[in-house]
């Protein structure tokens, strides 16, 4: 924080306002408020992986770049499944289509309308024998 201070007094009062514990891992007392800020910060470590000891310009060049190179490459991928009248990328399909086979092997029965529920039997894999559950929408 000297260091901050040295350079921008207004920055250094900026950060002083800060509750120390939602700023540093340090000063949090263990709680998780870092997670996002981790996720973010492992992102930014992935996008500048190899930049290290690099000068600031060269860092947001490559980060540009990078960046500019995914976003790219995503835009190709859409196009190429727009072409084939491809909706979804394969493994989104799957994923889809394992469900809606699995939701094939459930039944509703018995939907009770005052009480917001209702019966869903489903088969065990591989089994010719039955599980029943009894599902509450009100209970959500």
């Amino acid at each position: 924080m000297r260091q901050i201070e040295g350079l921008d007094r207004g920055a250094h009062e900026y950060l002083r306002a800060i509750d120390a514990s939602k700023l540093t891992f340090s000063h949090n007392g263990g709680h998780r408020y870092g997670v996002m800020t981790n996720n973010i910060s492992e992102a930014i470590n992935g996008v500048l992986k190899g930049t290290r000891r690099l000068l600031i310009t060269a860092i947001v060049s490559v980060m540009f770049t990078r960046s500019k190179n995914a976003f790219r490459e995503r835009e190709e991928e859409a196009m190429n499944l727009q072409q084939e009248n491809q909706i979804w990328p394969d493994d989104v399909l799957k994923k889809k289509i394992d469900a809606q086979e699995l939701a094939m092997k459930h039944n509703v029965d018995l939907y009770n309308h005052s009480s917001r529920t209702t019966k869903v039997t489903t088969r065990v894999q591989g089994m010719t024998c039955y599980r029943t559950f009894r599902v509450s929408l009100s209970e959500r």
